[in-house]
Order: C-alpha cells, then sequence, then structure tokens
C-alpha cells in the first residue's frame, strides 16, 4: 500500500510502544486513519540494579568494539540508563542497529550510528555487513529481549567474536481493555501491519480468543520475509504483503 492510497483507509497497527505510535502518526499524516492495537507488551527488567547484566555492561562499555542495539525497544529502555550512569557517546565502541526508525532514536540522544541494514531489517542483513565478517576477538554487546532466535549472537562468534548478549526487557502478551477490543470489532479496518513473530502470533490468538474473526480475512503488512511466512504458517486468510525496504 502506497502513501497514496492511505487516503481514508484505516489501518491497524500491531507494534508496541513508542515507535508503534510514530507509525501511527505517519499513517494519519498521509491522510489515512490508525488505529493502534499492540498486540506484543514490553516489560523492563530491572535494569537499574547494579548487577543487572546492563550494569555490567555500562562498567564495561569502553571495551566494547561493538554495541548492537537489536530493537527500539532495547533503545528506549537502555540509552536512558547510560545516560544517567554517566556513559558519553562512544569513542571507540562502534553502534548497529537494524533500521531507520533505531537510528533515529540513536540519533536522538546525540549518539553515532556506524552501521544499520539499508534493506532488509533483519539479523541476516545485519550479518551480511562487510563490517561484521572478520571479528577475531573483537567484543561485542548486543542490547536486546529475552529470548529470540540467537542468530546474531551465534554467528558472531562463530566469526571470533567475544559476544554479550544484555537482555534489558521481556516481551508479553497484552491485556487488553474491554475499549481496545470494541473498537478492534466496530472499526472497518482496511489493512493490519505487524512487525514482529511475537506479535503476530499474539493477533492470531487474540482474534480467536475475542471471536475478532473478521480480521484474519484483511490484508497483513509484514516487514520481512520470515514473518511473511510466519503468517502463512499461522494460516492467514486474508493476502500477505511484504514491505519493500
Amino acid at each position: 500500500m502506497n502513501q497514496s492510497n492511505l487516503v481514508n483507509s484505516v489501518i491497524l497497527i500491531t507494534r508496541p510502544g513508542q515507535m508503534g505510535r510514530r507509525l501511527c502518526q505517519a499513517v494519519v499524516d498521509h491522510g489515512g486513519g490508525a488505529l493502534h492495537f499492540p498486540t506484543l507488551a514490553i516489560e523492563p527488567l530491572n535494569n537499574a540494579d547494579r548487577a543487572s547484566p546492563l550494569s555490567e555492561m555500562i562498567r564495561q562499555f569502553e571495551r566494547y568494539d561493538w554495541c548492537i542495539f537489536i530493537s527500539p525497544s532495547a533503545i528506549e529502555i537502555a540509552l536512558p540508563i547510560l545516560k544517567k550512569r554517566g556513559a558519553s557517546p562512544p569513542r571507540h565502541t562502534k553502534i548497529a542497529v537494524m533500521g531507520g526508525g533505531s537510528a533515529s532514536l540513536i540519533q536522538a540522544y546525540q549518539w553515532p550510528v556506524h552501521l544499520r541494514p539499508e534493506h532488509k531489517l533483519t539479523a541476516e542483513e545485519l550479518l551480511a555487513q562487510p563490517e561484521l565478517q572478520h571479528l577475531s576477538d573483537q567484543r561485542i554487546a548486543i542490547i536486546k529481549g529475552v529470548g529470540g532466535r540467537g542468530v546474531l549472537a551465534g554467528k558472531l562468534r562463530e566469526r571470533g567474536a567475544i559476544v554479550d548478549e544484555v537482555d534489558v526487557y521481556s516481551r508479553k502478551p497484552p491485556e487488553f481493555t474491554p475499549e481496545q477490543i470494541h473498537q478492534a470489532r466496530s472499526s472497518n479496518i482496511d489493512m493490519i501491519v505487524c512487525t514482529s513473530g511475537d506479535a503476530m502470533c499474539n493477533l492470531v490468538t487474540c482474534i480467536s480468543q475475542f471471536k475478532l474473526n473478521h480480521l484474519i480475512h484483511k490484508p497483513l503488512m509484514v516487514s520481512s520475509q520470515r514473518l511473511y511466512d510466519c503468517a502463512q504458517e499461522l494460516d492467514w486468510q486474508g493476502p500477505i504483503f511484504q514491505t519493500q525496504n
């Protein structure tokens, strides 16, 4: 769906947090209507504790060659703590992110971004970058949520890197309010946007739990081939489209 097709369309946005709200605003700015219906809840861990993985990373921050923020949520949660603890824009450590939205969040803190994929916003695309091919004895911190596929850390270790995975949040199914369910049931949704596998699984569960069966027949926009395949595996009934990054 291009920008001109957004006029008078209603788009259901499943992405949580600030990035979800920004996406809603972008839809409105282009003449459409947006329903923010986050199907994923991001819960920060006890990162301020001096014994937390994030606190340990901060204490040795300058020793890292790379710091990779895996998601906007990782940035929104970790960077304020980094700044509060006195961490300044790194002189030695290079910063990598997964996409333009994450880059904008980093730069809003006046920190540099040294690497991000230009096309597909996936771990595989980041791993394909020339800067991450030869990593013998380089130290890398990955700021992320609990769990995940583990592809990035595994491949970086295969290439010789010393990798610390720093979990700063957990993902949980959201608790929907009656008003949210009513809006999802009564709004004339033209398309649904989904940007993570967990969010998509939770969406399908929500559709079944709250009898929102009409939604599973709506056009679905996803942000990667992996999510396209996930939607098919979940037996999505409407047409599925993949964004062209």
